[in-house]
């Protein structure tokens, strides 16, 4: 499948949308577990991901599916095994969303993250010989300094509201810093190393990015139930998992964030070779301008002043000046 390097960019950039826009749905659950969502996620994700696989395989995998897996086993073990642990840091992160809100969640995460999968997406996916280094450290410098203001205007926000944290509050705070960093640094880098390591030739052999992303999200699934019935069981709450008339408004929400994360996997890591994993990787974290915008919708910068709001705003600037600087790479 032939796709030019500008329709690959806007594929990213499309990714990034879905991605910032699912995990608002979190926050509207009500009482039902994250863990009963994100196993229904994952398992409409990796419905939608298969049917794509089922219709378009010929576009898709023209090697054939179970072909190309039992020429590169080792290839397909460590992706799934990418999928499983991706998606147990996803649950703990959804799970930080749900108590105490996506800005603060994000502004945690994004810092973290974006220097390490960079770092990692690099390394493994190489850097094309037309693309300036600088220019993509630039970016990425950007991307960190823009996490940086709109973490700081949270507090900013607080502060406006003359919000004093109790101490109990505060070490709830430190336990969702402390399980944010354990996501970033352990589980979040599968993701970017399944990406990078999966999609390099193996001699004549590769594994095309369509069936990548049906291993992965097949491992995610795996590792999804199996922490999430652990979870509801030992909370007595596993019949959550089966209450679909309680929560057919929940599963309406888990079908689509199924459909956005999955989806936009899949969009992603079609793109991410033509643009350069090195380059799609830190452009794909501009689902956070999203998330931030998502959690201003829901007025978690309510109250907030004019101070506040500039320094958040310069955040969002920041991240939009990282998407021209990353982008331009690819043609100056």
């Amino acid at each position: 499948m032939h796709i030019s390097q500008t329709a690959g960019l806007f594929m990213v950039l499309g990714t990034t949308f879905l991605w910032g826009s699912w995990s608002q749905f979190v926050k509207k659950l009500d009482k039902w577990p994250v863990s009963a969502f994100m196993v229904w996620l994952f398992t409409f994700g990796f419905g939608v991901v298969s049917a794509a696989m089922l219709f378009l395989h010929k576009v898709l995998v023209p090697g054939g599916m179970f072909t190309l897996m039992r020429a590169l086993p080792d290839k397909c073990l460590l992706v799934f095994i990418c999928g499983m642990t991706y998606a147990l840091g996803m649950q703990i992160q959804m799970t930080v969303v749900h108590k105490a809100g996506l800005i603060f969640s994000t502004s945690i995460t994004a810092m973290l993250t974006i220097p390490v999968g960079c770092t990692i997406s690099s390394i493994f996916g190489g850097i094309p010989e037309n693309v300036s280094i600088l220019q993509i450290v630039l970016g990425v410098v950007l991307l960190v300094a823009a996490t940086l203001l709109c973490q700081k205007s949270t507090r900013m926000r607080d502060r406006d509201n003359g919000v004093k944290e109790e101490e109990s509050e505060v070490r709830a705070r430190l336990k969702y810093m402390l399980m944010l960093t354990a996501c970033s640094v352990i589980f979040a880098p599968t993701y970017t190393i399944a990406l990078s390591i999966g999609t390099a030739p193996v001699g004549d052999l590769m594994l095309p990015p369509a069936l990548l992303v049906w291993i992965l999200s097949g491992g995610a699934l795996v590792g999804t139930l199996a922490a999430s019935v652990i979870l509801l069981a030992r909370r007595g709450e596993l019949a959550q998992l089966a209450a679909f008339r309680e929560n057919r408004r929940n599963m309406g929400l888990a079908l689509v964030a199924g459909i956005f994360h999955c989806g936009g996997n899949l969009i992603h890591t079609i793109a991410s070779p033509v643009v350069s994993v090195a380059i799609a990787w830190p452009l794909g974290y501009l689902s956070n301008v999203w998330q931030y915008l998502w959690g201003m919708v829901r007025g978690e910068f309510k109250g907030a002043k004019a101070k506040t709001w500039g320094v958040l705003v310069s955040g969002i600037l920041c991240f939009l000046l990282a998407l021209v600087t990353l982008a331009s790479a690819l043609y100056w």
